[in-house]
């Protein structure tokens, strides 16, 4: 918290610059009315990375990549993530990945192993089981809106499931808005499947979280850290 404190008028600064004075407020006020009254729906999904999964390959110059610390900048491209975030995720251990066409970013995600944040969980944090990767956080660059962008997403998505899989990992898990028909869609494509749906009311600082069509045993160990 003193780490924080110390560090606001730094981060006052670069909202500044980055947004304007007006951008800056208008952040302000966000995150502050986030705070007190916020209204959530999300579907949690999986996918089986050793079971028969959709799969897709990568048309030239798409390369899917881990950006190592020295290059997370690359990031500030899709201006949906601030660096000294990413930063911290990856001290911490979380990974991004992109797909990237010689210096311009397509898609970037994030990927947990152990635990992935999440303001539904009671401490902000929902721990992983072993065997377990969750992606989070997922935007799109300058992905084309046609069949050969669901080509790329598709060809991205295998990649990184592939490297979780040779690695030992069983089940990747992420979640997306109830409402979002298009992400959901591209989501059921590339083969995941829902287990539970989430709704999040916090109002004034006091949280309330119901899931709902528990679907398989990780949708329960999801329910022991997220109902309340």
């Amino acid at each position: 918290m003193i780490g924080l404190v110390w560090d606001f008028p730094g981060r006052v600064a670069r909202s500044v610059d980055k947004r304007g004075v007006r951008g800056a407020v208008a952040e302000v006020w966000r995150r502050t009315v986030r705070r007190l009254y916020l209204r959530e729906a999300h579907c949690w999904l999986q996918l089986d990375l050793a079971g028969d999964r959709p799969r897709a390959g990568l048309a030239e110059p798409i390369v899917v990549r881990q950006v190592p610390e020295e290059d997370l900048a690359m990031i500030e491209q899709l201006g949906t993530f601030p660096l000294e975030e990413a930063r911290r995720r990856h001290r911490e251990g979380a990974r991004l990945w992109v797909a990237q066409a010689g210096e311009q970013v397509a898609i970037a995600c994030w990927v947990f192993e152990h635990a992935v944040p999440a303001i539904a969980a009671r401490d902000g944090l929902v721990r992983l089981r072993p065997g377990v990767v969750s992606l989070e956080d997922l935007a799109v660059g300058t992905l084309p809106r046609t069949r050969e962008g669901l080509t790329c997403y598709r060809g991205t998505f295998t990649s990184i499931c592939d490297h979780y899989q040779a690695l030992g990992y069983d089940r990747l898990i992420t979640k997306v808005e109830l409402g979002n028909s298009a992400v959901r869609n591209r989501t059921a494509r590339v083969g995941l499947q829902p287990i539970a749906e989430m709704r999040l009311l916090r109002i004034a600082g006091f949280s309330r979280v119901r899931l709902s069509g528990l679907r398989g045993a990780e949708a329960q160990f999801l329910s022991s850290q997220l109902t309340r």
